[in-house]
């Protein structure tokens, strides 16, 4: 019977810690590091608004379009926005760089130097593109970069249904 339990709720800590964010818990576990090596973790988040978090890779095509249309909607957007990329320093600089996003109030560049954000997201293409509303906990995953008033509407209609 003990070794049943024991399975059991090894099975059970499995499942939680394999499962998607889409479910009540909030942002990932995470630290991350910025382009001047300043570290960021979970705890660092602002609280009281929405992030639009971005996985992205300097040798994704669709990654870079979505940084351009970034450059577009970054102003517009009511939430913050965290890109995040597991690729060393130098890569993440020169993606950095050459989008033209920098010195940008509402984004940070980061880089996932753990390689956590893999073990939380099941990433089956890129860019992959996660909204979480103003108390942390998972909205929605998009395909492509959503334009500010989609991600105004959800956040607006998560706040009215809470």
């Amino acid at each position: 019977m003990r070794i049943l339990i024991f399975v059991a709720a090894i099975f059970t800590i499995g499942l939680y810690s394999c499962s998607s964010p889409s479910d009540t818990r909030g942002y990932p576990p995470f630290t991350l590091m910025d382009t001047d090596s300043a570290v960021f973790a979970t705890k660092d988040i602002p609280q009281n608004k929405g992030l639009l978090m971005v996985y992205f890779r300097s040798d994704c095509e669709h990654c870079h379009h979505a940084a351009q249309m970034m450059k577009e909607y970054i102003k517009s957007y009511n939430v913050n926005v965290w890109m995040i990329t597991g690729e060393d320093m130098e890569m993440m600089r020169m993606f950095e760089d050459m989008s033209g996003l920098y010195e940008i109030d509402n984004l940070k560049i980061l880089r996932d130097y753990e390689h956590n954000m893999h073990s939380w997201f099941d990433f089956k293409e890129l860019p992959y593109i996660v909204l979480f509303d103003k108390v942390g906990k998972q909205m929605q995953v998009f395909k492509d970069l959503p334009e500010p008033k989609q991600v105004d509407s959800l956040l607006t209609n998560k706040s009215k249904s809470s």
